[in-house]
């Protein structure tokens, strides 16, 4: 039995659905473009504001390493032949806190390298405070490695605010004061300790 025919009245119900559910499905559609832009916009600007902000913090990280590597070398000197050298604890490793809510925010591939700086730092105290146990290092050797361990962690801060300025297209900050020497100290520690590890 062949269809039959719509009338003109079907015809113009049948047009109008097709019409509404179309324009719903439009308006849906529009509507998701709209809030997604938004929500990534968002995103992009609260990544950014935290890289901001962490770059301080690695940057005063590196001049607080810096800072203690130089304090370092005026106490280890006074104390190599003294009786109290061996309750000397060497150059001290700052402390860097990190706000998992916050990093999660910027870069994976920045935050994770970030994050694993921490074990670098650990496996490396660790190897030095072996070597010096099993008398592998003489007192001052075992100090000055200390003290270049410090320096590869204030230097991987450099590095770290430097490639979130890059990633975020953050102008280069030029400090009024306190960073005169704080690269070329952390620099030279940082490969010092890297050559010297590696032998071990």
């Amino acid at each position: 039995m062949d269809p039959q025919p719509l009338s003109s009245w079907q015809g113009i119900v049948v047009v109008a659905l097709s019409s509404g559910f179309i324009a719903a499905v439009s308006t849906s559609l529009i509507q998701w473009f709209k809030e997604s832009r938004a929500a990534e916009k968002q995103r992009t600007y609260e990544a950014e504001l935290e890289a901001i902000f962490l770059i301080r913090k690695l940057d005063a990280l590196a001049v607080e390493c810096a800072n203690n590597i130089r304090e370092y070398s005026e106490i280890v000197g006074q104390l190599e032949d003294s009786p109290d050298a061996g309750s000397y604890g060497g150059c001290v490793k700052p402390d860097f806190d990190i706000d998992r809510s916050k990093i999660s925010k910027i870069d994976k591939h920045i935050a994770a390298k970030i994050v694993w700086l921490e074990n670098d730092m650990t496996l490396g105290r660790e190897m030095i405070r072996s070597l010096w146990w099993h008398d592998a290092l003489e007192w001052r050797e075992a100090h000055e490695n200390q003290a270049n361990l410090v320096g590869y962690y204030g230097m991987s801060a450099l590095n770290f605010a430097v490639k979130l300025r890059k990633h975020y297209g953050l102008a280069p900050q030029s400090y009024m004061w306190g960073m005169n020497g704080v690269d070329s100290e952390l620099r030279a520690r940082a490969k010092r300790v890297k050559k010297s590890l590696s032998k071990l």
